[in-house]
């Protein structure tokens, strides 16, 4: 059984990696530099207090670093949301308007969204066309409006029906439990 994947599993890997040290270092550095903060404020060293400059700068530096790590988590959920799209789509063509109803962002949102992701290399087997009428293009897609090479899957957590690519695997767009086409191509 083949499974469409628009996701590159080694980018994922490797951001979760840097978002994972940006939570860790982050918060044992800022947490570190409040206390040392609120101890130059309100206890009774003098050192302590004529060292509040520097421990403000260090708690800013490790809060920065914090934020990036939340960054980074947003771009790999919304890396991730996009290629759930990406394995639905009918057609081999996910146009602005379908991003759009799909995400609830406006078009220009959406593709700034997609263009950093697609420079970062979250994605594959599909590319970002913003010329003419802006799209995402699937590059293993059946051609054709008729469905060839799509089947109706239903999911087995909340009943509801999608259409995917026969034989490949995905997630629910309803509920977001993993749904597999079990039929021959």
């Amino acid at each position: 059984m083949s499974s469409a994947s628009y996701l590159s599993q080694v980018v994922v890997f490797e951001q979760e990696r840097k978002r994972k040290i940006c939570f860790i270092a982050g918060a044992i550095g800022a947490c570190f530099f409040l206390f040392g903060i609120v101890e130059g404020l309100i206890g009774a060293t003098p050192a302590l207090r004529e060292g509040l400059p520097l421990y403000v700068i260090c708690f800013a530096a490790f809060a920065l670093l914090l934020l990036n790590g939340v960054r980074v988590s947003k771009r790999i959920d919304a890396a991730k949301r996009y290629e759930t799209i990406f394995v639905a789509d009918r057609d081999g063509v996910v146009t602005a308007e379908e991003l759009c109803a799909q995400t609830g962002k406006s078009q220009d949102a959406v593709f700034k969204e997609l263009e950093t992701l697609f420079q970062k290399g979250f994605f594959q087997n599909c590319g970002l066309r913003r010329g003419g009428v802006p799209c995402v293009i699937i590059a293993d897609a059946m051609n054709g409006e008729s469905g060839v090479g799509f089947a109706d899957v239903t999911c087995a957590s909340c009943g509801a029906t999608t259409r995917m690519r026969a034989g490949s695997r995905g997630h629910c767009p309803y509920c977001g439990k993993p749904i597999v086409d079990t039929k021959k191509q």
